[in-house]
């Protein structure tokens, strides 16, 4: 009989413990601890509830921070490629396309900022 009432007692115990710290407890630690003979109550039910909530919350949170890392990640390499590419030239009647080394004017051109030439257009297909 006392065996069955301090066992009880620690029950409570843990389910204040469990109701009171929910969110820093691991759930998964206390569901292998748990004794198979123990059934779920109520209260084990609320308390699993709102820790589930809070991981709900809680990967709500970390999917949105992940989602601003990722648009701060392609907005910072859009600014950089703009930067490499936004590179001022000047053309000149002397000007030479370097594929064929006609005059520039003759034809559409482009500007290829990696090698930092001016070609005819018709040469980039």
């Amino acid at each position: 009989m006392h065996g069955a009432l301090s066992r009880a007692q620690h029950h409570q115990l843990a389910k204040q413990l469990l109701v009171k710290h929910f969110k820093l407890i691991d759930f998964v630690e206390v569901t292998k601890a748990t004794d198979e003979n123990d059934c779920m109550d109520e209260t084990m039910f609320e308390i699993y509830q709102k820790a589930f909530n809070q991981l709900e919350k809680q990967e709500k949170r970390a999917h949105i921070q992940l989602n601003l890392a990722r648009c701060q990640y392609q907005k910072t390499k859009t600014e950089e490629h703009f930067r490499a590419s936004n590179v001022y030239f000047e053309v000149s009647d002397d000007t030479q396309c370097s594929q064929c080394f006609a005059k520039i004017m003759k034809y559409p051109f482009s500007f290829l900022p990696d090698s930092q030439t001016v070609i005819h257009t018709h040469h980039l297909h």
